[in-house]
């Protein structure tokens, strides 16, 4: 019940701190703050925006491989998933100051993507004792006719890609707290799109046991989710000179995911013949999965004239992050699968998604 009243306090705060006093009637007038004054009837009151983001994708869950180099009862591991890769993206902003009470409808719309590739290698004696080699993170229990514990690899290879889309409508109302201090809660909808691909290839294995030698394994997976939910958030600026402020962006959603799973792997080994595995499972299910977006940044904002029109515009540079929960649904094989048995069990890595890097923006208002 306490985080209700607080919700509630905040709110009222600003509608509090967006009414002043008529020195001359003693009556409540709406107040300006001086970061991002209130529009007139001559003021900016459709805008557009640019932001060019330098983002990096970092997701849990997604180790491909394992490195051993001593025996196999006296294990050191060293393990290896993508690399981190900053890369651009871009947003596009669309938005209208409504003509009652100063109210901002806006759209923005968010495109991210990467397609990263990772080799790792380890050269051992193939013909030895299993132990030392790369140890596959990703084939089933049962690879392998049930000889996955002994299988070592000389490659590893990786390939993720994720595409992501985001498109947020939001209201919104800026309130002054003080003539240096205001904020500007916001609620609406936010939906989000985010395509996954992730290829294991493991090749050149050992003689995993006595007649059986190893030769590759490929795991091919697709995790797709369409997200949709409300979108609840906040913006504080704090003037530092007649034209610039620093701010701080907060925003989070709880949004209804509909995820489309789908893997398999193939696998590949010798015991006096050319042997073949085929494993295959797909998966289609709603979740309820939480989403929050955090952003610091300095802005600086002035006016300026096209004819006997003003605009405004303004440039900002900011750090901003956004955590995705449990979007990595990678299937896994948790147990053996046999004849004597209904089949392998699978569960969803459930990792965390985040992007995170820098924001420079760019707005104009006529």
């Amino acid at each position: 019940m306490e985080r209700y009243w607080l919700f509630f306090l905040c709110f009222a705060t600003c509608l509090w701190g967006d009414l002043g006093v008529d020195p001359a009637s003693g009556l409540s007038v709406p107040a300006r703050r001086k970061s991002a004054p209130m529009p007139s009837q001559n003021d900016s009151q459709i805008f557009f925006h640019l932001e060019l983001l330098v983002w990096d994708a970092l997701e849990e869950g997604l180790e491909y491989a394992y490195q051993n180099s001593q025996t196999q009862f006296a294990q050191n591991l060293t393990s290896f998933e993508p690399p981190s890769q900053f890369e651009p993206a871009f947003r596009l902003g669309f938005g209208s100051i409504l003509p009652y009470d100063h109210w901002t409808l806006e759209a923005l719309y968010t495109y991210y993507s990467t397609n990263r590739h990772a080799l790792a290698s380890f050269a051992f004696d193939t013909t030895g004792s299993p132990g030392p080699g790369m140890i596959s993170v990703w084939s089933a229990p049962s690879a392998f006719d049930g000889n996955l514990i002994g299988a070592r690899f000389i490659n590893a290879a990786n390939q993720w890609r994720l595409h992501a889309s985001f498109l947020d409508l939001s209201l919104s109302r800026p309130s002054a707290i003080s003539s240096f201090f205001s904020l500007e809660p916001l609620f609406g909808l936010r939906s989000a799109w985010l395509h996954q691909l992730i290829q294991i290839n493991y090749s050149s294995g050992n003689l995993a046991a006595p007649g059986v030698n190893i030769l590759s394994s490929h795991i091919n997976m697709r995790c797709d989710s369409n997200n949709v939910g409300p979108l609840f958030g906040c913006k504080a600026f704090w003037d530092i000179g007649k034209r610039w402020n620093v701010f701080v962006d907060g925003s989070g959603a709880l949004l209804a995911s509909y995820f489309s799973l789908g893997r398999n792997e193939t696998d590949l080994y010798e015991t006096g013949s050319l042997q073949t595995e085929v494993f295959g499972i797909s998966e289609k299910g709603w979740m309820f999965r939480p989403q929050g977006q955090l952003s610091l940044g300095i802005k600086f904002h002035d006016d300026f004239f096209y004819g006997k029109k003003k605009g405004q515009y303004h440039i900002s540079l900011a750090y901003e992050a956004e955590m995705w929960w449990k979007q990595n649904q990678f299937l896994r094989y948790i147990d053996l699968m046999n004849a004597s048995s209904s089949g392998a069990n699978t569960a969803p890595t459930q990792g965390n998604l985040l992007f995170h890097g820098a924001n420079l923006e760019v707005q104009c208002g006529f």
